[in-house]
């Protein structure tokens, strides 16, 4: 399992640490990602064949359109998720975003066109007639597209079954936030090592700088992340979550500033 979720962009070392049916889940959810790039290399391909451009270019274009389907489905495991810059109770209720989602779909909505194409090759070779069974992709996806009804049915499958490695989190959010936990955990780690570093580095340089208290001052309740700013010594997040408020005081107003004669009296 490991060496199918390292080609499918999941960290193998983060769902060691998540309970089997998440593991189960990721590892069905790797293979769709790469049953993904086999469907575009392969629709790509038949749509070259269709075309003539000859068997090394055919086989150069499915190549090409399996590579990129392959990274992107890497890009999407490796490169998504939950920002590291949140909170951890936050992950409870985190889902992924519809965005990428929706970009698959239409995505494998254009490049199913060939598989599906390929899939109703036995109708349009009867549907056309023979002098134009080798005339080329748009013959054979002009009279493909003749019957809507049909070319559409297969097109929206295809595309949810291109798309079913990211639309599929959807149905497994417990494994998803399961992961996401695992690897906000690393990630915090990681980053909080990297900035204490930074400021050990910080302060040695300014060591021998007059006037240098010795110490790094941040802003922020929460550095390097700076999501919470600290507003007069109290953390932003701990005002939100304890209801404190900044009100005037309880007796009045504060009483006038003498004025300078006043003061000279």
């Amino acid at each position: 399992m490991d060496d199918v979720a390292s080609l499918a962009g999941l960290d193998p070392r983060l769902l060691r640490r998540v309970p089997p049916r998440a593991q189960a889940a990721y590892a069905r959810q790797a293979w769709l990602g790469l049953l993904s790039a086999a469907l575009a290399g392969v629709s790509i391909a038949y749509a070259a064949v269709l075309a003539a451009v000859g068997p090394a270019s055919t086989l150069l274009i499915g190549l090409f359109a399996f590579l990129f389907v392959f990274n992107l489905v890497r890009l999407h495991h490796g490169g998504g998720g939950r920002p590291i810059e949140g909170e951890w109770d936050d992950i409870d209720t985190w889902r992924p975003s519809l965005w990428p989602t929706l970009v698959l779909l239409v995505l494998g909505a254009l490049m199913m066109q060939g598989l599906c194409l390929l899939a109703m090759r036995p109708f349009l070779l009867s549907w056309l007639p023979r002098h134009l069974h080798e005339n080329g992709l748009l013959a054979h996806a002009h009279e493909a597209w003749r019957h809507p009804a049909l070319m559409g049915a297969c097109t929206l499958g295809f595309a949810l079954l291109f798309a079913a490695f990211a639309w599929g989190k959807y149905f497994m959010l417990s494994a998803v936030r399961a992961y996401e936990r695992q690897r906000w955990a690393l990630g915090r780690a990681i980053v909080d090592r990297l900035s204490a570093v930074n400021d050990e580095l910080i302060v040695a340089a300014l060591a021998a700088e007059p006037g240098f208290a010795g110490e790094v001052t941040h802003h922020f309740a929460n550095p390097p992340y700076n999501t919470h700013r600290v507003l007069f010594g109290v953390d932003e997040g701990q005002v939100e979550k304890t209801g404190l408020r900044f009100l005037p005081p309880s007796h009045g107003a504060l009483p006038p500033w003498p004025s300078t004669s006043s003061r000279r009296r």
